[in-house]
């Protein structure tokens, strides 16, 4: 607990970022280890300073954390550790120290976008997850965060929340999850009864950015904060994807707008939700009726019934269309 304490003091310092941090412990190898002296030739004199002086002061609240971790079985992992996840290592401003409950932290693939999305993108939520199979990340906000970490747990995939807040400030959603379901870890940087604000979740982006190997942005408009996760995932070298429903639609623009700054590359699951059509055309339906299974519009749903016809995998009777 000690550690985790003088993690906290550093982290708190005056102008030591988790760069710093960073650089201190690859330096060091352990905060147990910090010489001041060699720590000035590090960092300079005046921050060496800083860094002796916050180190040795406790804070007020460090027994009410003592208690919190205690009560409500919140584990921690610092930088240092083997614990703390490798990939997350790697980006140039990693957390200090993590505060989770359930499983240990695992990297996955990043899925967000839109907390009001489509059902078109929904049903995208699951030809992803489906199709890569990892451990999924996400920030547990409603909308396609939420779909992700449900649709997940629902077929057995692991999945990591990473909070805006601290532990304690997660939402009923959230609780319900970790009571439900196990391969569920809720994650968070922040101490555990920090509220969540506009600087809170830029910082909880980058986390999700650092623990995927690649995100997925499946519905973004222009501010929306999965732009965010896309930029930091582009910096730290992952692959970002996006999804776009459909070209006209402001729904994508933001989408759109990596696709065009080249951030991210466009992905198309038609083989998948062709599947799924050709199984939902077991039996015969209405044009309508797949219009509205595909969510689309009267072009799209068109386009997609002549390809599927061409390739002799669908006929159409009448009024109906139905598999061969």
């Amino acid at each position: 607990m000690e550690t985790l304490l003088k993690y906290i003091r550093l982290a708190d310092t005056n102008s030591i970022g988790p760069t710093t941090v960073k650089k201190i412990i690859n330096h060091f190898g352990s905060i147990e280890d910090l010489d001041f002296e060699e720590l000035k030739k590090l960092i300079g004199k005046t921050k060496a300073d800083l860094v002796k002086i916050s180190i040795n002061s406790p804070r007020n609240y460090e027994k009410k954390l003592v208690k919190v971790i205690e009560d409500e079985r919140v584990v921690f992992v610092t930088l240092e550790e083997k614990d703390y996840p490798d990939i997350l290592k790697t980006i140039p401003d990693p957390p200090p120290f993590l505060f989770y409950i359930g499983e240990k932290i695992k990297c996955g693939i990043g899925v967000v976008g839109t907390r009001k999305p489509s059902e078109k993108s929904l049903k995208t939520v699951e030809v992803v997850v489906k199709k890569e199979k990892g451990t999924v990340i996400s920030g547990g906000a409603k909308g396609i965060d939420y779909k992700a970490h449900l649709f997940a747990l629902e077929q057995g995939i692991p999945t990591v929340i990473v909070l805006g807040s601290g532990i304690l400030e997660m939402d009923r959603r959230i609780k319900v999850l970790l009571e439900k379901y196990e391969n569920i870890s809720v994650v968070s940087e922040f101490l555990p009864w920090k509220k969540a604000n506009k600087y809170t979740f830029p910082k909880r982006n980058r986390i999700i950015a650092g623990l995927s190997e690649k995100i997925f942005v499946i519905e973004a408009g222009r501010k929306s904060g999965a732009l965010i996760t896309a930029s930091y995932a582009k910096r730290y070298g992952r692959k970002v994807f996006v999804y776009i429903g459909d070209e006209d639609s402001e729904r994508w623009e933001g989408c759109k707008e990596l696709l065009k700054k080249g951030i991210a590359k466009k992905i198309e699951f038609s083989s998948d939700l062709n599947k799924d059509l050709i199984s939902f055309l077991s039996k015969p339906r209405t044009f309508d009726e797949v219009m509205s299974f595909l969510n689309s519009n009267l072009k799209d749903t068109f386009s997609v019934l002549t390809r599927l016809m061409l390739e002799g995998k669908i006929i159409q009777e009448g009024a109906y269309y139905t598999r061969i």
